[in-house]
């Protein structure tokens, strides 16, 4: 057997193990307050339905600093990821413009400690046209 932990992805309930723990989150849900130590980070994921036009994923509050990484196809980390905001707070955001549908990643790494940090991810879809009769 090929490393299974490498190649496992199993979604049970709310959590997707793979190499670490992968939460997934409900959109519009605020989450927190959350603590790391600097190098650790936490992976999560959120479901896009079809027909959304943007998804905004953000950090705030509390004290230190968290970076955000952002990858549609799979687990995001600091080596792999399509967006990414690493100001020098927790106040970061990533904004994903029509977004792909389907498990959406991304992961808070703490660049130094921080504590006291919040985060959520937003779903809007895109406007229905309305042909009048």
């Amino acid at each position: 057997m090929q490393n299974l932990a490498a190649s496992l992805l199993l979604f049970v309930g709310m959590i997707t193990t793979s190499f670490a723990v992968t939460y997934s989150v409900n959109p519009g849900s605020t989450y927190g307050p959350i603590s790391y130590s600097t190098g650790n980070e936490q992976s999560l994921a959120v479901m896009v339905p079809s027909g959304t036009s943007k998804l905004t994923i953000q950090t705030w509050g509390g004290s230190g600093d968290a970076d955000l990484y952002f990858k549609a196809s799979g687990p995001a980390t600091r080596t792999s990821y399509t967006l990414s905001s690493t100001g020098s707070s927790t106040t970061e955001t990533i904004t994903v413009n029509n977004p792909t549908s389907g498990w959406n990643y991304f992961t808070i790494y703490a660049y130094s400690n921080y504590s006291g940090l919040y985060f959520n991810a937003s779903l809007a879809q895109a406007p229905v046209a309305r042909v009048a009769t």
